[in-house]
Order: C-alpha cells, then sequence, then structure tokens
C-alpha cells in the first residue's frame, strides 16, 4: 500500500496540477501492484475534493490521537 500526500506551492493551487501527479502517482502504484491509498484530515475539502475527482471514496473515518 502507498499513501498519497500531494502538497501544491499555495502560487499554483487552481491550476489541475494535484490531479495531474495524483493521476501519475496512481498510475505507477498500480503498474507495480501497489494499493494506492488516500489519507486526510475531515476537516481538508480540498484534499477530499481532489481524493474524489481521482476516484476515491470515503471508505472509513477514524481518530486521531497526538501527544500534546
Amino acid at each position: 500500500m502507498a499513501e498519497i500526500d500531494i502538497i501544491t506551492n499555495p502560487n499554483h493551487r487552481g491550476q489541475g496540477l494535484g490531479t495531474v501527479v495524483g493521476q501519475a502517482f496512481i498510475k505507477q502504484c498500480l503498474a507495480k501492484n501497489v494499493l494506492p491509498a488516500w489519507d486526510c484530515d475531515n476537516n481538508n475539502e480540498s484534499s477530499k475534493t481532489l481524493a474524489s475527482k481521482l476516484g476515491f471514496s470515503n471508505a472509513e473515518n477514524y481518530a486521531l490521537y497526538v501527544l500534546k
């Protein structure tokens, strides 16, 4: 399994670059028999929108705990 994290420079957002990079990453994963996975904060609407564009669906919600 390979987790996808895409960060686009703020000066270049909204140009479809995340979609292009995501599609290429997914294609490489599938060619190597690796399952691509998407993980993001539930409040990250941009990430959820991109994930949906790339064909991912919200399979599960989970809690993340961090040490303060």
